[in-house]
């Protein structure tokens, strides 16, 4: 009897990478060529691109509400309302990069 599956594929790992790909394919209760296939073929991956730029927008406003923290600590709260109203434009921003992140997933 012929195989149906004639094609053989090599790649190597880490011991690492093996012991996770090991535990992996136990809790799957498939057989290693079986949970290799699938992962392989029937999973989609996604590249993202601008990625960085999404990442570097959350890093000002990270530092934007540190900045709005310290003087809500500090007790003269009634100067934050600039820090607020600039956090407030780059999580707009943050959000009009997501939405396009995500309209180019899908």
């Amino acid at each position: 009897m012929a195989r149906s599956k004639n094609h053989q594929i090599k790649f190597y790992v880490s011991d690492e990478e093996l012991l996770k790909l090991n535990k992996n394919v136990k809790k799957s209760m498939l057989n290693k060529s079986e949970f290799l296939r699938i992962v392989a073929i029937e999973k989609n991956v996604i590249v993202i691109e601008g990625l960085d730029n999404f990442v570097a927008q959350i890093k000002k406003i990270g530092v934007n509400i540190n900045q709005i923290a310290k003087v809500i600590n500090s007790g003269d709260v009634f100067d934050c309302r600039k820090d607020l109203q600039l956090a407030q434009k780059e999580l707009n921003k943050i959000w009009q990069l997501l939405n396009l992140l995500v309209q180019k997933v899908q």
